[in-house]
Formats: structure tokens, C-alpha cells, sequence
């Protein structure tokens, strides 16, 4: 929704700006594919590449977006030698420059392999050899960089001593990670966060409820965010 906000805004800017894009005027177009939606029976994939191909029928240029998974949809932009920028693709598939993701791919947002092995450095740094990991669901970019978080850190020896995953998460459920941090205060105190920033608060909070019932100590808890 930050995304979404944030287009309109610029594309508004630079419609105001004539010398930018002179004799042109940029219009914004929105698509939700986060679910499949009756009657459009579809998986995510299929629905994202069919509001794809209406989009480009209907003139449109270029593609933000979309959340989560992108594999198919750059290597289906590149086919149509249209460029294609992903704000939340961790792309963990593939290899080469944009990340075996088509040479009309970009990203904004770091490449799975990459994130893993700044957590795993600063985990090696501070010698925190054990730690728990919490991500959201295993198709979007956090499931992707929990991956390849978890290879890497079996490769350099670190212990994993618990992984919690959680789909379609809103502040309003924060019992889901009320539970997650039950199940693994008395066994770690490290966590890596590997979702959205939406999630981070609730989790602080949980944690100081858990200081509070003198079930952690202050200083006994380490929670490392991935940036978004």
C-alpha cells in the first residue's frame, strides 16, 4: 500500500514538470492480483500474466510490481522487451545479472543471495551461533531470504533452532506472533525477521510483554530486521 501510495504522487510530479517528459503526460494504472478472484479461478501466477497482457493491450509501457514473486512475470516482460521493476522480489531463482530474471528486469530490493550473506556475516561477527527465524510466507521475497538464509547459515556451521512462518499477516492478528514468541523465548534470543515492516511493531511489543511477565531478560533479546 506504501508503493501505491507513493506512484500516483510521482507520477503527478513529473506531469507537472513539462521539460521532463515533453509533449507526454505518464498515467498510472493499479491491478490487485494478491488472490485469486471469482471468476477468475487462477493461481496468483496465471492471474498476475493475464492482467499483464490486458495491461500492455490496453498501451501501458512499463511495469511496477508486482509483490512477492516476479520470475515469471520479467521473464514474460522481457519477451515483450518491455521493462518490468520490482519493489519486493527477493528473486532467489536463477543467476547472471538481474538474477536469471530477463534483461528488462530491475530491482529495488536486494537479491535473496545477497541479504543472506550480510545476516550471516553480522551473525558470525557477534558470535551469535544460534538464532530462530520468523518469516512470511514461503512464495513471497521474505520465504525466499529465510532459503537462503537457512543454507548459507548450515554451510558456516550456525544452528537454526526454530523456523515460524505466517501468511496474510495484519496488526490485528498479533496473536500469531504472540504465539511464535512463546514457542521460542526460552530457546532462543536471537530472531531474524524476514517480512513486513507492518509485523515489526507487534513483535516489539510482544517482547516487552515478555520482559515484563519476567519470562526474558532485557538484554537477553536480539531481533534482526531485513530491510525493506
Amino acid at each position: 500500500m506504501t508503493v501505491l501510495g507513493a506512484l500516483p504522487l510521482a507520477v503527478a510530479a513529473v506531469n507537472r514538470e513539462p521539460s521532463l517528459l515533453p509533449g507526454m503526460r505518464l498515467r498510472f494504472i493499479a491491478a490487485d492480483i494478491g488472490r485469486p478472484r471469482p471468476p477468475l479461478p487462477l493461481d496468483k501466477d496465471s492471474l498476475s500474466l493475464r492482467v499483464m497482457t490486458q495491461m500492455r493491450d490496453l498501451g501501458v509501457v512499463a511495469f511496477f510490481g508486482p509483490d512477492g514473486t516476479c520470475l515469471t512475470e520479467a521473464k514474460l516482460a522481457a519477451a515483450w522487451n518491455l521493462p518490468l521493476i520490482s519493489h519486493k522480489c527477493a528473486g532467489a531463482h536463477g543467476s547472471g545479472e538481474a538474477g536469471g530474471l530477463g534483461a528488462t528486469f530491475a530491482r529495488t530490493l536486494p537479491p535473496a543471495h545477497k541479504v543472506s550473506k550480510s545476516v550471516v556475516a553480522l551473525l558470525k561477527a557477534f558470535g551469535w551461533n544460534k538464532f530462530a527465524i520468523v518469516a512470511g510466507d514461503e512464495r513471497t521475497a521474505a520465504g525466499q531470504q529465510m532459503d537462503a538464509i537457512k543454507e548459507l547459515s548450515q554451510s558456516n556451521g550456525l544452528v537454526i533452532t526454530a523456523e515460524h512462518r505466517f501468511t496474510d499477516y495484519l496488526p490485528h492478528k498479533s496473536e500469531n506472533i504472540e504465539r511464535i514468541v512463546d514457542q521460542t523465548y526460552d530457546k532462543t534470543r536471537r530472531q531474524i525477521r524476514s517480512d513486513q515492516k507492518i509485523a515489526m511493531a507487534p513483535l516489539g511489543r510482544v517482547h516487552c510483554v515478555s520482559v515484563n511477565r519476567g519470562r526474558a531478560k532485557k538484554k537477553d533479546w536480539v531481533v534482526l530486521v531485513e530491510p525493506k
